[in-house]
This record gives C-alpha cells, structure tokens and sequence, in this order.
C-alpha cells in the first residue's frame, strides 16, 4: 500500500468510530478517510434508532453541524500549513477578491465600491454559533483558534 491507508490505519479508523456509534451517542454514522489513491469507507450502527442500516452512500441531516465541520476543517487546512489564517482568501477562492461592497449598510446596491481590505481565512471561521452547536466541540474549536492565534497548534488529546 504505498502512499496509501496502512491495515493499521484503516483498523484504526474502525476502532475510533466504532465508540461514538450506540444508544447513548449517534445511532449510525459514514466515515471516510482518503490518502493517495486509496480510499477508506466505514458505515456504522443505523440511520435512525430502529432505523435501517447506515450504508456508505447513506444521507445524514447535519443541519447547523456544518459550521463546525467547516471551521474544523480549516484549522485542520490552516495547521498543515496550506493557508494562513490572516492570509486573504483571493488565492484559493479567487470568486471573492476584488468584490464590490455597499457603501452604507442601508444604502441602495448601486452605491458600491472596492472593500478596504480583502476577507481573510480568520473572517470566514467567524461564524456565529446557535444553540444546536455542540457545547464541548465548540469550547475545543476555542481552544484551537487560540492556539492558533498564539503560534501553536492545539493537538487533541485522546481518551
């Protein structure tokens, strides 16, 4: 398996996902880890309590959850050094440099001008949480931001 998932890996994955999976967690969850190539799919438990089996093109409701989804993944992007999070966006999402913004908050659109400064990877992971976000992963994004604000990268710590 060169470049690839190890056996290691893939049991791993497995293993680690097994545990959120059951009456007192989700009832089902898709998992999916590529490297390479290679690609790694673990379906789990079911889609619903009683319902039918979670399959790996199961559709999930993730509703709200994707802010931190999003937010996750860029800390993930901005640690391995891809981005920075002050860095403007223009490079990979180059649909929003040089964007025209109002004037006034309550002027008409035709009162538009350049921006004075362009959106940053930290502008787009402000995001306003509401109350389905989860209270522990969004106290563990917090840390992150701050470890990341500070220099440092926060590394999770496993039970």
């Amino acid at each position: 398996m060169r470049n690839g998932l190890t056996r290691s890996a893939s049991d791993g994955l497995r293993r680690a996902t097994k545990r959120h999976v059951g009456d007192t967690r989700v009832p089902g969850l898709v998992a999916l880890v590529a490297k390479g190539d290679e690609l790694h799919v673990e379906a789990l438990g079911n889609l619903a309590v009683g319902g039918p089996p979670a399959a790996r093109d199961s559709i999930f409701r993730i509703a709200s959850t994707t802010k931190l989804i999003t937010a996750a993944a860029t800390l993930a992007v901005v640690e391995e050094g891809l981005i920075e999070l002050d860095e403007p966006v223009d490079r990979v999402l180059p649909e929003l440099a040089g964007r025209p913004v109002l004037r006034r908050m309550d002027g008409p659109l035709d009162e538009s001008g350049p921006a004075v400064r362009a959106i940053s990877t930290r502008d787009l992971d402000r995001q306003p949480w509401n109350a389905s976000a989860a209270g522990p992963a969004r106290r563990a994004l917090a840390v992150q931001h701050r470890c990341i604000g500070a220099g440092r990268a926060a590394r999770p710590r496993h039970p």
